[in-house]
């Protein structure tokens, strides 16, 4: 018996980022067989109304499990918070009334969250890190730094990725030169 190798070559291709703004710039238009959501569950768009009703930056965004929050911290923030099941992710991050975004920067293990934390923090200044503590004052604490003191600092370089990103995907932008020249 012999095995038989077999090679096919698609033409179609994707380049890697920024795919969070491709579907704002006309090229997902063009191309609809191209999905930047990756959505896996339907999304709870409630949250969009709720947030709209939030002043500018004041809403912390924390992704994490419902049923995995103590009982206590979702008696206790009942009157000052909204828990859904599955959010639309980018439209809550983009919303006016977001002040930052809680995670535990993991992909797979400890030591990914690790690493991931300190490249934000160090390399993309664009994050705080709680240096592998994770307490409810630890967390309390960088909460608040963000919030009083650390927000502008974030959100400068955050700002500018932003615009490098819309950039690249407008007509003559890199990733629009790419997808449609390359």
């Amino acid at each position: 018996m012999s095995i038989r190798a077999s090679a096919f070559v698609i033409n179609t291709y994707i380049h890697i980022g920024p795919l969070h703004e491709i579907h704002e710039s006309g090229i997902r238009e063009c191309s609809p067989s191209v999905s930047t959501s990756g959505v896996l569950r339907k999304e709870d768009k409630s949250c969009m109304t709720w947030l709209d009703l939030q002043p500018s930056r004041s809403v912390l965004y924390v992704k994490s499990g419902i049923g995995l929050i103590p009982t206590e911290l979702e008696e206790g923030t009942q009157e000052r918070r909204l828990m859904i099941d599955w959010a639309p992710q980018e439209d809550v991050l983009a919303h006016q009334a977001i002040c930052g975004f809680l995670t535990h920067s993991g992909w797979n293990s400890a030591s990914d969250g690790m690493v991931n934390s300190r490249c934000v923090r160090e390399v993309g200044k664009i994050g705080l890190d709680m240096k592998d503590t994770c307490d409810r004052s630890t967390v309390e604490k960088l909460v608040r730094n963000l919030i009083d003191n650390k927000r502008k600092e974030i959100m400068e370089p955050m700002d500018r990725g932003a615009t490098v990103a819309r950039d690249a995907v407008k007509e003559g932008g890199s990733s629009f030169k790419a997808t449609w020249t390359g």
